[in-house]
């Protein structure tokens, strides 16, 4: 069975990128990382974090993150 997603929105920011440190430290959870600027999570991408560019903003960017891992979002 495959870990649960939770979706990090603002994943490259301060606490962002605490919550996604957490999270890979459990080693428990698939993490998709939600991010404005996604040169800025390669990092991220790099470990294996599912990297999304998106923007709270626009709705229209809000599509690449599917609409069911929004059910256990954590927004930073």
């Amino acid at each position: 069975m495959s870990p649960p997603v939770v979706v990090v929105l603002g994943a490259t920011g301060m606490q962002g990128g605490g919550v996604v440190a957490a999270l890979q430290k459990q080693g428990k959870f698939a993490i998709r990382a939600v991010t404005r600027n996604a040169q800025k999570a390669k990092a991220l991408a790099d470990q294996g974090v599912e990297v999304v560019e998106a923007d709270m903003n626009d709705k229209e960017s809000l599509k690449r993150v599917p609409a069911r891992s929004l059910r256990r979002c954590c927004p930073c």
